[in-house]
């Protein structure tokens, strides 16, 4: 994703209702937001202070438990692509615990 694609998408001021899809009551629109939020993260690192700023990360891992099988694998997978933010130990460690616990 180049520079102006990121700063088209940091300028829609999206990261509030993306937030916001993450508990919503459909699955499929849980999932499609994880999906997104892992691409986001999958194709350059800049949104990673934004989405911690929007206090995005917390309800993005708590989906790693959602009880819709497609809604964790895409979960997964954008912490997975979130993990080379400067925030890995307390996703590792988030993460972790939701698996263990």
């Amino acid at each position: 994703m180049d520079k102006k694609s990121c700063e088209f998408i940091s300028g829609s001021s999206i990261l509030d209702n993306l937030r916001g899809f993450l508990t919503h009551e459909d699955p499929n629109i849980r999932s499609k937001t994880c999906n997104a939020l892992g691409n986001m993260c999958r194709h350059s690192a800049y949104f990673y202070d934004s989405l911690a700023r929007h206090h995005i990360i917390g309800p993005l891992i708590d989906r790693c438990a959602d009880p819709d099988r497609q809604t964790r694998k895409n979960a997964s997978f954008a912490v997975r692509h979130f993990i080379n933010c400067y925030e890995i130990k307390a996703v590792a460690l988030r993460v972790f615990w939701l698996c263990c616990y």
